[in-house]
């Protein structure tokens, strides 16, 4: 299948986050929610093998821990925040699969992974690297130099500052992120803070 067509839908899909926040986490007991569950894994896995990488890593996203009592189907506000951070997290993985599957960039294999490589390969274990802001932390499975970048690109628009300053220095971040040396550099610190701190 044609890249541009899994592109297409890719995005279709992912405009649709905002809208399963709005209606909230017991939204995801519904057909809409899961046809779109279902629809983003199966375009996913159209992608390949652009997407491979995250085919596994939206399947792994945990969308809330509701349960089922006597009184019917209950929820906290941890449940919510748990909904909306997996909401997130599929943004993020989708804007991943996306530039992937434009730019060309598929996941290298085993042997290949400590050559050059695309910003959204997995580059460790991230058990003890938290990714939030200053109101929020979660606790990421993996962690890849894309979604290192995207965070970073986020705290500098968050920043308070001259606009103009933070556009610019926006920009360069993601014009860094095309540099195959630069992200190669970026994987392989990131992969031995990663194993410093889960003692591996």
């Amino acid at each position: 299948m044609e890249k541009n067509i899994v592109v297409s839908k890719l995005k279709k899909l992912q405009e649709k986050i905002p809208d399963l926040k709005s209606k909230g986490v017991l939204h995801q007991q519904t057909a809409d929610f899961e046809d779109w569950f279902e629809s983003v894994s199966s375009w996913l896995t159209k992608g390949k093998p652009y997407a491979t990488d995250e085919i596994e890593r939206f399947k792994k996203l945990n969308f809330s821990s509701i349960t089922f009592g006597l009184g019917g189907r209950s929820f906290s506000q941890d449940d919510q925040r748990l909904y909306n951070k997996a909401l997130e997290g599929a943004s993020l993985i989708l804007d991943a699969a996306i530039e992937n599957l434009e730019e060309g960039w598929s996941a290298p294999s085993d042997d290949s992974r400590n050559g050059a490589v695309g910003p959204n390969v997995k580059v460790g274990n991230a058990q003890a690297v938290i990714v939030g802001d200053r109101n929020t932390t979660s606790i990421a499975n993996t962690i890849t130099v894309g979604d290192f970048l995207k965070v970073l690109e986020r705290q500098v628009q968050n920043a308070e500052g001259d606009p103009k300053q933070k556009t610019e220095l926006a920009q360069k971040l993601k014009d860094f992120a095309k540099h195959p040396l630069a992200v190669t550099t970026i994987g392989q610190t990131l992969g031995h803070v990663l194993r410093t701190f889960s003692g591996q």
